[in-house]
């Protein structure tokens, strides 16, 4: 459970919960997907927040019933805290070392993956955590990512000044993870930065499940 103990190390473990100019654009651009989507907050009534923070990006939105899926317990109170008035149910599911959940027992209409899969611990932890989302079968996927158009990389070390950063991937490569789905909202690029002398950008997108 190595991307556990990593976290556990981390500064980031208090600070990334709190509400700052970071989780304040994850929100704004959230809203622009939706907003780009022609996707109403009233649909959506059941949320997977995996990687949630301190939840605010579900406190936003709001619905009927909050699944939350993160590798650090101690989030758990705060998540619950920021979200408690928003939802009639939350559930928290510790999902390090891969121990999802079979079935989440609803259908969930959105999955929000923001700024947790650069987290991961590997490439095969992001494809293994992709095929997960996809047995839940959302209706829609928001995930905003660290991407480049060059080849995937992933950090061999867990360095501190690099774990922040575990992985990047190929953006087409990423999005046939999900083969069930299609991109209907892309945001402009955010600011190209490098990565392993490898070229990289922020992008934000709102997959839609397609109808059979």
């Amino acid at each position: 459970m190595k991307e556990k103990k990593i976290w556990e190390q981390s500064d980031e473990i208090n600070s990334h919960l709190k509400f700052g100019k970071h989780i304040e654009k994850n929100i704004n651009l959230l809203n622009d997907l939706l907003s780009q989507a022609n996707v109403s907050k009233n649909d959506l009534n059941h949320i997977l927040d995996w990687g949630p923070g301190g939840g605010w990006l579900s406190r936003d939105i709001g619905g009927r019933k909050l699944f939350l899926f993160d590798v650090v317990e101690n989030h758990e109170l705060i998540q619950r805290k920021n979200c408690k008035d928003k939802f009639e149910q939350i559930e928290f599911y510790d999902v390090s070392g891969e121990n999802y959940p079979s079935s989440l027992n609803y259908d969930i209409d959105i999955a929000i993956m923001f700024s947790v899969i650069y987290h991961m611990p590997s490439l095969e932890y992001v494809k293994n955590a992709m095929e997960q989302l996809n047995i839940y079968k959302p209706k829609y996927i928001a995930i905003r990512n660290v991407f480049t158009d060059e080849n995937n990389w992933e950090c061999s070390e867990f360095e501190k000044n690099t774990f922040l950063r575990m992985n990047v991937m190929n953006v087409d490569k990423f999005a046939q993870l999900l083969p069930e789905y299609e991109i209907i909202g892309k945001l402009k690029r955010r600011k190209a930065t490098f990565l392993n002398n490898i070229k990289c950008f922020s992008q934000s997108f709102i997959f839609k499940r397609i109808e059979k």
